[in-house]
This record gives C-alpha cells, sequence and structure tokens, in this order.
C-alpha cells in the first residue's frame, strides 16, 4: 500500500490543527463527531480533529457540552457546527449535593435522583436535535461518525452507510498486556472488575469488536500498541489542539509568583471539582502541607477554593492558563491522570504525580511509573494526605527524573498523532464505502517512523 498523501507534510513545531498543504476536493461527505458525557480532556482532541477533517474537505458536526462550547468556538469551529448535547453545564451539576456526592463516592441519595433523571431526560431530547440536525440517522451524507467511548451507544443510532469510530485517548478493549483496573483493589472488587468488563464484552461484543474501529489517541511511546489487539484497533498518537496564544499574556500577579522563587509545584485537576467546597477545601490542605514539608511553593488551578488558602507560597489559579506556557515553569506536575494533562507535562519534560479518579488514569499513573518519571501509583485523588504528598514530591524532585522525562518527551515529539488519525479516518471512510467489516481493514502505510519509542521504552 503506498504511503497516504497526508504524510508528506512535513512536521514542524508550528503545526497547527489544520496542517494539510494540499489541496482536496470539497463536499467530501459530513462527519458527526460527539463526546456527550466526559471532561475537557475527552472534548479537545475532538475538536482538534473537526477542525483537520473540515481543511481535509469535510463538513463537520460537533455533539457536546455546553459547558466546553466557548473552547470549540475559540479554536475555530463554527456555530453552526456545533451542538449542545445538555444545556445544563455538567460543572454545574457536579457541584451539587448529588454531583458531589458522586465525586466523593458516596452513595447517591433517593432524594438526589431526580435531578439525575431529569439531566437524562433532557440530554435524550436533545440528542433527537442532533440526529435533526445532522439529517436523520439515514442521511447519505453521513460517511462517518467519530466519538469518544461515552458516545459509543450514539454511533449505532446512525445508519449502515457512515463508519463507526471511536477516538478517544482511553484503550477500551482489554489486553493481556494491561490493565484499566485500579492497582489497590482488593481480590473481590478485581473479580468484580473482570465479571462486569466481561458482561459489556458479552453484551457489546459484537459492536465493540466486529462494527466498530477503534483510534486510541494516546502516545504509542507511552503506550505501545498491544499486539493481541485486531487490526481495526490502532493506536494513533495524541492529538492536541494547538490554539494560538499569540496574543496572549500572562497574568502579571502569576508570572510574579513563578519568578519570585525556585520553581513551584503544580497542582490541578481538570475540569473536575474536586475543590469544591469543605471537602475540596481540606484536599487543598493536605496538598499545601505536603508541599511545606519539602518546601516547595505550589499553584493549585481552581476557582473553588478561598481566597484565604493564598499566601506567598502558595498561588490559587482561578482561571484558565496555557499548560504549555505554565508546565515548564514548574518544578512538577501533580494531576488526575486526564491523559491531555499527562501528554502536555512530558511535553514540558516534567515529572509527574498521578492521583487517579477512574477508568484510565489508573493505567496512566502505573505508567508513568514504568517510564520512570513518576512515582507510579500511589494514592487514589480522594486520598490524598500531606505526608503521602510530600513522600511522592521527594521521589519526583531531582535532576535523573527530569533527564528521563525529557528523553520521553524527544521520543513522544516526534509522533504525528493527528495526521495519523486523520489518515486513518479517510482510509475508513473508503473501507466502510467498499462494503467491508472492520476486522478486514487495514492502517494505512505512512513514511515517517511512528515513534521512536524502541530506545525509550529500553530496558523498562
Amino acid at each position: 500500500m503506498p504511503p497516504h498523501p497526508l504524510f508528506a507534510v512535513q512536521r514542524s513545531d508550528a503545526m497547527t490543527t489544520t496542517p494539510f498543504a494540499q489541496p482536496v476536493s470539497r463536499d467530501r461527505g459530513l462527519i458527526c463527531l460527539s463526546t456527550i458525557a466526559g471532561t475537557m480532556g475527552d472534548i479537545r482532541p475532538l475538536i482538534a480533529l473537526a477542525l483537520a477533517l473540515r481543511a481535509r474537505g469535510f463538513d463537520i458536526l460537533l455533539f457536546g457540552d455546553v459547558e466546553f462550547a466557548r473552547v470549540a468556538t475559540s479554536a475555530g469551529v463554527a456555530p453552526s457546527e456545533w451542538c449542545n448535547c445538555c444545556d445544563v453545564p455538567q460543572g454545574f451539576y457536579l457541584r451539587t449535593t448529588a454531583g458531589q456526592r458522586w465525586l466523593w463516592n458516596e452513595r447517591i441519595r433517593l432524594r438526589d435522583r431526580w435531578m439525575k433523571r431529569e439531566l437524562t431526560k433532557h440530554r435524550s431530547t436533545l440528542i433527537d436535535r442532533f440526529m435533526r440536525r445532522a439529517g436523520g440517522p439515514n442521511n447519505a451524507r453521513i460517511v462517518a461518525v467519530v466519538g469518544s467511548f461515552s458516545a459509543f451507544h450514539l454511533l449505532f443510532r446512525f445508519g449502515g452507510q457512515c463508519a463507526k469510530i471511536i477516538s478517544c485517548p482511553m484503550p477500551l478493549l482489554p489486553s493481556q498486556h494491561f490493565t484499566t483496573a485500579a492497582p489497590d483493589l482488593s481480590l473481590v472488587r478485581r473479580i468484580r472488575h473482570r465479571i462486569v468488563r466481561r458482561m459489556m464484552i458479552r453484551k457489546h461484543g459484537q459492536r465493540l469488536y466486529d462494527e466498530t474501529f477503534h483510534l486510541v489517541s494516546a502516545s504509542p511511546t507511552i503506550f505501545p500498541r498491544p499486539d493481541d489487539w485486531r487490526p481495526n484497533v490502532q493506536v494513533t498518537g495524541y492529538i492536541p489542539l494547538d490554539c494560538d496564544f499569540s496574543g496572549w499574556s500572562a497574568p502579571a500577579d502569576l508570572a510574579a509568583f513563578v519568578e519570585a522563587g525556585p520553581p513551584p509545584v503544580y497542582v490541578g485537576f481538570g475540569s473536575l471539582p474536586m475543590f469544591f467546597g469543605a471537602r475540596g477545601a481540606r484536599l487543598a490542605g493536605e496538598i499545601i502541607e505536603g508541599c511545606r514539608r519539602v518546601d516547595r511553593r505550589c499553584v493549585i488551578q481552581s476557582s473553588d477554593l478561598p481566597d484565604s488558602l493564598a499566601s506567598e507560597r502558595v498561588f490559587i489559579l482561578r482561571d484558565p492558563v496555557p499548560h504549555t506556557w505554565l508546565f515548564p515553569r514548574c518544578a512538577a506536575i501533580v494531576h488526575h491522570g486526564g491523559y491531555g494533562t499527562v501528554h502536555t507535562a512530558v511535553m514540558a519534560r516534567r515529572p509527574m504525580i498521578v492521583y487517579p479518579f477512574q477508568t484510565d488514569e489508573f493505567l496512566w499513573a502505573v505508567r508513568m511509573g514504568e517510564l520512570q518519571i513518576g512515582p507510579g501509583f500511589t494514592a487514589r485523588l480522594r486520598g490524598i494526605t500531606a505526608e503521602r504528598v510530600a513522600l511522592d514530591l521527594a521521589s519526583v524532585l531531582g535532576p535523573e527524573r527530569e533527564a528521563r522525562a525529557a528523553e520521553v518527551a524527544a521520543a513522544v515529539g516526534e509522533e504525528q498523532g493527528l495526521p495519523i488519525q486523520v489518515a486513518a479516518i479517510e482510509s475508513i471512510i473508503e473501507h466502510t464505502r467498499r462494503g467491508l467489516r472492520p476486522a478486514e481493514w487495514q492502517m494505512p502505510a505512512f513514511t515517517p517512523a511512528q515513534t521512536p519509542a524502541a530506545a525509550v521504552l529500553e530496558g523498562v
């Protein structure tokens, strides 16, 4: 198979989300992209992918949480190309009593369940609206539907004329080479995890294996493709959303804090409001104390924490700033293990501590330990203590970890996740048009090496 024409494009640090210079024919069909529930880390790669597909001549329609609509618009998605999956922001629900009880693993009370029922009903109405915006499930112009795992069921509301593709950094299908189960599970809970996973595969196995294409948008350096996966399951590389920050400048107080002493420790848990309320303040207190014990200042990103926690050693970052600017100016990155944060921390060449909350975050915590740029899994996000933070920081702050992080970053920086995934999707669309099954698909050949991972992973 000849190399895909996308790979004639040479990579550069200035590559944006539309890096494709070849002329393309317009009206190549409509591609719908969706993440029904999820975090900022789920929607950002889909936005970047949508913009690249649009540059290749496809029409796009994105379906996501209203909370992330502004991110899509600022990245270049037109209002006509966006559809809200819920008019109530996810962040609002997670700050309610019911949402907080879920975040902190407490049983949701019966009287709180009405909110979930109403949100589900509301979301169902907006899904119907999205389907109408797309022209109906059997619209011949729809050539592919792409979604994160949360949109799995939505993919199959569309007809057989289009390819169904799951694109997200989370590896879904099982393998003997990895697990997303939490390492601290008891034997009983580990068995339960396996049973639940097998039940899911038994219920949805045909669709997952035989009717769906899986493009895992994680770095093959960080997560090499397991050799026991089928050909329709591939690891393509991460898809960063490279927004234009040319007119942006750091807030004066943040810049002054960062430059006022040794590099601080960054602490942030993505779009999850883990610092909300009294429990969130206590969590922040444990982290601040842990940083104090190793004589480190910290920047905590949260709009929920009280001003009383700020001090000469603690900066409360309330507004979003580009992590590509902030992370290289920090000594270490403490986060929840969302893959977008993992990737940005790696590219900043900084060691990291991952306190996972759910799903694949446990895998990434373990993987950072295996790559020797973090301590591995040491605690869940909900179980953070000052002692644990201090021990973990002491283990990652040093030139050895920074040197190792630089090695991994050099390998990851050579990857071309966005062009590879676009090439794969175009190949999948043609494969589906020919009436062939996903299991018969082969990843298109491409010119550059997928990753110089062998040298980085040697001895790991």
